[in-house]
């Protein structure tokens, strides 16, 4: 069975995703993501993102998420 190990880097400081995601978790009890892993999976590329073009603000979409193996 092979382990996938992720490396974090820096958190975006702006609007994404998993930011809007949390909100809604919390004032709602509620998410926009089919579960644990495909949160976890849009939280990388955020940070991705962060790292290649400093984006601050990024919205993941489904097909990304499904696109991280």
């Amino acid at each position: 069975m092979p382990i996938t190990m992720i490396v974090k880097d820096s958190k975006p400081k702006g609007r994404t995703r998993s930011s809007t995601d949390r909100e809604l978790d919390h004032s709602w009890g509620t998410t926009s993501f089919r579960n644990e892993e495909d949160k976890d999976k849009a939280a990388f590329v955020e940070r991705k993102l962060k790292k290649e073009f400093n984006a601050d603000n990024s919205r993941v979409t489904a097909k990304v998420i499904s696109n991280v193996k």
